[in-house]
This record gives C-alpha cells, structure tokens and sequence, in this order.
C-alpha cells in the first residue's frame, strides 16, 4: 500500500514536471516568433509580404471579400506593375524607328510623339497591334517601342496605387477610393497564356520568315542554281540573288518605300510579298483601313480608368453600320454552349458592327472592351447588375454609366476570371470561333486588349475588333511578341 502511494506521486511529480517543460517551451517559442526570429532577413513591403502575413493574391478573392478587409489587410495585398527607368524623352529618341511607323499609321493631323500624352500612347497601342504589313524588323521595332510605352504609363499607375497606399496606412480609405485601388491591382495570377500551334509543315507560325529567305532544301537544286548564276546571264542572277539573299539591298529599298507615304500601290505589293500565309481576306480589309480612317486613332479601351470618354463626349451613335456580312462559309457551324452562349450570334454581332457603333449604345474612342462586351451580350451572356458601376463582380451597360468591367478590358478580365469562373484555353488547336481573347503587352498583369475569334483556318487565328476596327484580322504575329490569353465562353458562368 505504502509502495503504490509513492508510486503515485512519482507519477504526479513526472506529470507536472511534463507541463511545466510544455508550457516553458510555448513560452520561448512565442517570444522568438514575436521577436522576429522565425522571419527572413527581408524586410516585407507591399510586393513581399512577411511570414506571418496573408499571401493569398488579391485576384484570387472576389470584390465583396476585398471590400471586407481590413485596410491593412487590403494592403498586404497590394502589387505593382513593370516600370521603365528610362525618361520619355530618351524612349522616343532610342526608339526613332517605331515612332516614324507610329506617325505613318496615325491620322491626320498626327500627335506629337510625348509619352505624358495619352492620345499619343493610344496611338502606340494601336499601332502595335496592327503588324502585318510590316516586316519582322519593323514589326519588333513596334512592339518594343509599345512595351516600353506601356511601363512608362505604368509609372502613373502606380505613382496613384502608392498615394492610395499611404492613405490606407494613415486615414482609412473611402469606398470609391477602395474600389479604385482594388480595379488598379495587376492580375497576379492570369492563368495559363494562349500557345500558338504550328499549322502543319510549320515549326513556329510565330516568327514566320518570307518566302524570298528561305533556303532550298534539295541539294540539286542548289547546284541548278549555281549553274543559273554563272557570268552571262546577268538578268537571271539579279533574280536569283533577290531570292536568296535576304539582305539585298533592292529588297531593303523596296521595304523603305513602303514606310514612306503616299505609295499605297507599292505598299499593298511589298505587303503581299513579305506576308507569305497571309489569306486575301486580310489584304481585303487592310485595303479599306490605310490610314485616314477616324477609327484608327482608336486604341486600347482597356487604359480609361472610368466609363466615360476621355474627351468629354460620346462619339457619333448615329452611323449606320455597312451590308450584314456573313462568315466564311468553310467554317463549320457554329454551336450554342450548355450555359447559353450562342456563338454564331456573337459572330454574326461583331460581322455587323465591326466597322461601324451601335447606336443603341455609347461608343468611346477606345473601344475595343465596349465592342466585346456587346458581343458577348448578343452571344447570350447575361448582365449581372448591381448598385457599384466600379465592381468587379457586376457586368451590365447603363447609358449613363456602364460598368468598368464593361468598358475596361483589364477589369473585364478579371470580372471573367472571378466571378465568371471562366476557363482559359492554352491551345490554339482547341480554340473556337467565338472564343474572346485578351492581351497583356508586356506581361505584367495588366490587360490591354480584347477581341473575338471569328475565323480559324490552316491553324491561324483570325479576330475581330474595335480600336483599329479589323475584321478577321491574322493576329499570328501577336504570339510572338505579347502574352495572349483565351476564354472557353462554353464554361463562362452565366
């Protein structure tokens, strides 16, 4: 008995011993983590939140969430975009090239090249979407110059996220200046960009090379050609050497022709020669859309950062829209999704208006996400409505103030992304017609512009928009130089 009594205490002894260590051990811990001895040396910034900090990406909650947050919460939350250390002054000036292209692709009276102008940086845009009537030198001379463009209006961007910052920190933002914040945030996370599939007997549709740079692949062919160029017959060996030298200089003479102005002949022949997949249908359209068309000083709707336009005004609703135009009738019949989506009329809207503005709604000078938008309506997507022009999680057109998710295509993105659930295709094999794409020019999270796919043939991808109002437009070249991304609209939650 008296054993059993001591044994009793040893075990109450070892189990009080036991917690004590426990509650020792929860002691130091909790000190050292308060202490900062479990965090990186880094100190954490509104890009890099610490260790004990929320590291859910702000795209990845719904407006609703992010209007509950706390503002400190809100802004661990915060990012920024890609800026440029270069002055706009040194940008145009190492970027000659790209801006005489810019000027020669602008209507008349064109804007003075200054980067603190955003009509000139709609020009820009605009002009980098339109490449294939220039040839690969020109064409990344563009689409650099566009890039950079970009990250310098990027400083303005998060100059304004910085300012919205500090005042989280200090006073407490408004509800508007919340939702300002939230709509100016990168898309952390896009999703999986757009792969362009090589057509058949293609490595890389891409970066295509014209014909006139290609080598012969059979070797006889390479002596019949050296017995065609021997001394004596002069007449040929010039025609061989413009086939097989691509740094002719008569090729380069023909190439500054087309740049200059006022050789729209030359140019629709230089154009046919250094495009060598390009359908007829393009030359068809481009034909009618040389510059003097007011609709080319249009660009990327996806930069207002409001519904309204930037001049003050609406454009002209009263123009009537040209003879309904009918798809190609290879393409096979277009299908309704399960969810109601009927892509044969999303196409047959953007046929019918892709060079002229409904009347029964507002158009913008940038209106590339209006156009879309009204598409997608007519595809039989349904408006969500709600009392916040400036939310995310609504999607609907007033005359008086249309949604920014209706106007915007960085903010029509996300609206698809989170509240739509939509998922990206990233294959372009797997594309349909009536798929809608957006583009993000330098990779950084912002989107720049939105189109709808109306024709696919021989593995090329053909839009439709506004901006620069192209109607099947070969958008082949964007793959090489932008980050392309597509909606399945068969999975937009409707």
């Amino acid at each position: 008995m008296h054993e059993k009594r001591k044994d009793r205490k040893r075990k109450s002894k070892a189990k009080v011993i036991w917690i004590f260590g426990l509650a020792a051990t929860a002691l130091v811990v909790g000190s050292l983590a308060y202490a900062g001895a479990f965090e990186s040396d880094e100190k954490p910034t509104a890009d890099k939140p610490s260790a004990g900090q929320s590291q859910v990406a702000a795209d990845d909650l719904t407006t609703e969430e992010l209007a509950d947050m706390p503002d400190e919460e809100l802004v661990d939350n915060v990012s920024y975009y890609k800026e440029i250390s270069a002055s706009k002054d040194q940008i145009v000036q190492r970027n000659q090239k790209a801006v005489y292209i810019v000027k020669q692709k602008t209507p008349q009276p064109s804007t003075k090249p200054d980067l603190d102008n955003k009509k000139y940086r709609d020009q820009v845009t605009g002009s980098a979407l339109d490449l294939n009537d220039l040839n690969p030198e020109e064409q990344k001379a563009v689409a650099d110059y566009a890039k950079e463009v970009s990250q310098y209006e990027n400083k303005l961007i998060n100059k304004r996220i910085r300012e919205l910052v500090e005042k989280a920190k200090t006073k407490g933002l408004t509800k508007a200046e919340r939702m300002e914040l939230i709509n100016l945030l990168p898309i952390k996370n896009p999703g999986p960009e757009l792969k362009l599939e090589p057509p058949s007997g293609e490595k890389n549709p891409g970066k295509q090379q014209p014909k006139d740079k290609e080598q012969p692949k059979d070797p006889s062919e390479d002596s019949k050609n050296q017995d065609i160029e021997q001394p004596g017959n002069p007449s040929e060996d010039n025609e061989n050497q413009d086939k097989e030298q691509p740094g002719n200089p008569s090729e380069d003479n023909e190439n500054q022709d087309k740049e200059q102005p006022g050789n729209p002949s030359e140019d629709n022949e230089n154009q046919d020669k250094e495009q060598p997949g390009n359908p007829s249908e393009d030359n068809e359209n481009q034909d009618k859309e040389q510059p003097g068309n007011p609709s080319e000083d249009n660009e990327n709707q996806d930069k207002e950062q409001s519904g309204t336009p930037t001049d003050g005004s609406d454009s002209d609703n009263n123009q009537e829209p040209p003879e309904k135009e009918q798809p190609d009738p290879t393409t096979p019949a277009l299908t309704t999704e399960k969810n109601g989506y009927n892509r044969q009329k999303a196409v047959d809207y953007a046929y019918k208006w892709w060079n002229g503005r409904n009347p029964a709604y507002r158009s913008y000078e940038l209106d590339c996400t209006n156009f879309i938008s009204q598409v997608v309506k007519a595809g039989g997507i349904k408006e969500r409505k709600g009392s916040r022009w400036d939310w995310a999680d609504y999607w609907y057109y007033d005359s008086k103030q249309p949604s920014m998710t209706w106007t915007v295509a960085h903010s029509f993105y996300r609206h698809m992304k989170l509240t739509r659930q939509a998922v990206n295709e990233s294959s372009s094999s797997k594309v349909k017609v009536g798929d809608i794409i957006s583009v993000d020019f330098e990779d950084d999270g912002r989107m720049n512009h939105s189109v709808i796919i109306t024709k696919i043939k021989n593995g090329k991808i053909y839009a439709t928009y506004h901006t620069t109002d192209r109607k099947d437009y070969d958008i082949t070249y964007w793959f090489t130089f932008y980050k392309v991304y597509s909606w399945k609209m068969g999975t937009v939650k409707n």
